[in-house]
């Protein structure tokens, strides 16, 4: 399920002259409903609700500009979610993000798998990017970290589509739902399977890790370097 989006609501301010003051009354519109609930949806979901990108904030059209940008984006997609949603979250979050600074995003683009001339299956990658020249991007959210594995599947798409530049992003995931450190909470067990129960049980949720930050490789097609060389070693 995709995550809501919330609509910008704009309060609509009219004049209206009172002939017997002839003075200048402000009516509001009040707000809409829909729009409030989906606002407050949004905050339950993300954490924040999303409001408008500053205007200083540039749009992106080339793929050099995508390698400056890209490290804060996905810090600020990590950290209004946090470590406890799944790739497919962030990958809708980061396309989001990206299409507000003006990028082409296609989503879950299909790669057909031959047999004899003929498709028979098809693979898909997570994020197609349209810029001065095309880029993929293959999300993960693993909390064992980026493997070798994962770096052969962008290879993969890559090579098969064609496309010389590629990113490796994960998202350090913790598995379970987030906790509020701020609350105790007081557990009433009235029957357990065994018949005996532990009643007003006091606990407190645990602190996840807040050092965490997206791990992120660009990948290209060229020549074995130093940098390349480095970060493939961190994958063995």
């Amino acid at each position: 399920m995709k995550p809501l989006q919330a609509r910008h609501c704009h309060r609509m301010i009219g004049a209206t002259t009172n002939k017997s003051t002839s003075t200048k009354t402000l009516k509001t519109k009040p707000r809409d409903v829909v729009t409030e609930m989906t606002e407050n949806l949004h905050k339950i979901s993300f954490g924040e609700p999303r409001v408008a990108l500053p205007k200083d904030v540039p749009r992106i059209t080339r793929s050099s500009q995508l390698e400056e940008e890209l490290p804060a984006i996905c810090n600020e997609v990590f950290r209004v979610l946090g470590p406890y949603n799944l790739e497919a979250t962030y990958q809708q979050a980061l396309a989001l993000e990206l299409k507000d600074r003006g990028v082409t995003v296609f989503s879950e683009v299909r790669i057909p798998v031959e047999y004899k001339g003929q498709i028979i299956a098809t693979r898909r990658m997570d994020l197609y990017l349209k810029l001065d020249k095309p880029v993929i991007l293959e999300l993960k959210a693993v909390v064992t970290g980026l493997k070798t594995d994962h770096m052969k599947q962008l290879k993969y798409y890559m090579t098969h589509s064609n496309v010389s530049d590629g990113y490796l992003i994960n998202f350090p995931h913790t598995t379970g739902f987030p906790d509020d450190n701020s609350v105790q909470y007081v557990e009433d067990v009235l029957q357990t399977e065994g018949g005996v129960g532990v009643s007003d049980r006091v606990t407190r949720s645990s602190t996840p890790r807040k050092n965490a930050v997206p791990n992120i490789i660009h990948v290209q097609k060229t020549t074995m370097t130093t940098k390349t060389t480095t970060a493939m070693a961190k994958l063995k």
